[in-house]
């Protein structure tokens, strides 16, 4: 659904930055369920995922069962009154809207896509084949709508290039609008509003007087948490706004506000005086969003900010604001240098299990990586003979998302006297270790907490990393024995 749309946007930012005519609260969840069939999956798993809250953007995954024999699957769980949501198998996605108490019928079935180099993170989305159910309306009406907008688009793209001026794009926009509200004149009341906040997301491309957009899409409104378009709309609109204010405009005063307690509010306080926040939600959800970017800023101290975040969702009501803040909170104190590693339990290829807690008392260069690709390999091959030259160091690695095949391989041309575990690109350790390329690198201390986070490639300073730490370990006798 999202993602031809999102390209265009990109397009008429970078065509009207670049032109001479730039003008100067949720309800109560209920169950829902997602049937289908998958025949080109059979024994693969799929999982049903959703955010957490829409302002941190975490993902979680809502259910997941294995594909069946005849190609069939079902999954259930409880959402809001409408949420969004998307079906993931390996890479291919396809996403929907979930409506509490109804169900849905869908054919799991992405076209064929031509194979080349794929980042780690990468993800391919298309659109389901939405068969029946309560739930069928809602999904044929949003996505009927955004293949007219995305049509609309590709007519618009030429005056864009031909720097027509902004009220020409603006006109046809409105005409766009016209023909849009008729077509789909007795929609559900949420497909009217995804509507209208897409619209008003192209709008923000090419109209830069602020009070007119917030005139026509914000002012006296009430809050959509669960619109991504009404969202995505609200972060385009504040972009930035929070990082300019704390780092650049009011810097040394959010700086002591932040070492003193009830920070949260004293932050919210200096944005009152802006007009276009003085929404309740809008406001603290830019402030929760914008306080991610003050992390690892000089001046600012990270457990401070974590804690403004923490100290704010144990005070807030809403349940969207309260997970936001921790979540955000917890993806940056996660991998933090002295924070604890989080568990895991992994296999070897031979079988033997391992939990983080079997390295207590030593130090462990964690290692997870891509058995098939050269750069990984390169640096799994510097790792090679280390065991004798670190014996106080234990070495373990994670192949992710590799055959059977592939594990062995590695096991025996770069890791041969080193334990290899291999794990699915969907496993919890992924998510936990925030693994967004690969390889990665973790020293984990004797007591389980982060002591490099990441560490640094073997072959770019992971080893003199591993000869400091050696040194350490010597210096104090026994210790990681």
């Amino acid at each position: 659904m999202r993602e031809v749309r999102q390209t265009f946007v990109l397009i008429f930012l970078f065509l009207i930055i670049n032109s001479s005519f730039l003008i100067p609260f949720a309800g109560q969840a209920q169950s829902c369920t997602v049937k289908g069939s998958a025949p080109n999956f059979i024994g693969k798993e799929i999982r049903l995922m959703v955010q957490d809250d829409p302002i941190s953007g975490k993902e979680v995954v809502l259910a997941k069962t294995k594909v069946g024999a005849d190609g069939s699957f079902s999954l259930s769980g409880n959402v809001e009154p409408v949420q969004y949501g998307f079906l993931q198998i390996d890479r291919e996605c396809g996403d929907l809207f979930l409506q509490g108490g109804k169900s849905v019928l869908v054919r799991f079935a992405p076209l064929k896509r031509p194979k080349g180099p794929e980042a780690f993170s990468d993800r391919y989305f298309f659109q389901l084949d939405i068969i029946e159910g309560e739930g069928a309306k809602l999904n044929r009406e949003i996505s009927l709508f955004n293949a007219r907008l995305d049509g609309f688009l590709e007519n618009l793209y030429p005056l864009l290039k031909k720097g027509k001026n902004p009220k020409l794009i603006a006109d046809s926009l409105d005409v766009f609008r016209l023909k849009t509200d008729a077509e789909f004149a007795t929609s559900q009341a949420f497909a009217k509003q995804y509507m209208f906040y897409a619209l008003g997301n192209v709008e923000l491309t090419f109209v830069s007087k602020r009070k007119i957009l917030f005139d026509r899409y914000l002012k006296g409104r009430e809050a959509q948490p669960n619109n991504p378009e009404y969202i995505r709309f609200v972060n385009q609109f504040f972009e930035g706004q929070i990082e300019r204010m704390a780092l650049i405009d009011k810097r040394e005063e959010c700086i002591a506000i932040l070492k003193k307690s009830n920070a949260f509010a004293a932050l919210e306080q200096l944005l009152l005086s802006d007009p276009f926040l003085q929404d309740v939600f809008v406001r603290r959800a830019i402030l929760i969003q914008g306080m991610e970017k003050l992390y690892g800023q000089k001046g600012f101290d990270d457990n401070r900010v974590s804690a403004t975040l923490r100290d704010f969702s144990k005070l807030s009501s809403n349940s969207d604001l309260i997970k936001a803040a921790n979540n955000i909170a917890d993806r940056k104190d996660g991998l933090r240098v002295n924070t604890q590693a989080l568990d895991f339990s992994l296999t070897d290829t031979e079988g033997k299990a391992y939990r983080l807690s079997d390295f207590k008392g030593k130090y462990l260069l964690l290692e997870i990586t891509d058995a098939a690709n050269a750069y990984s390999q390169q640096e799994s091959s510097v790792l090679r003979d280390m065991l004798k030259r670190f014996p106080r160091v234990k070495f373990l690695a994670v192949c992710v998302g590799n055959t059977e095949k592939e594990v062995a391989n590695y096991k025996q041309l770069f890791a041969p006297n080193r334990p290899v575990c291999s794990i699915a690109r969907t496993h919890k350790m992924v998510s936990d270790y925030q693994i967004v390329s690969l390889p990665g690198f973790f020293l984990i201390g004797p007591e389980g907490r982060f002591y490099r986070s990441p560490a640094l490639d073997p072959s770019k300073g992971g080893i003199s990393e591993l000869e400091v730490l050696h040194a350490k370990i010597e210096g104090k006798g026994k210790v990681g024995e």
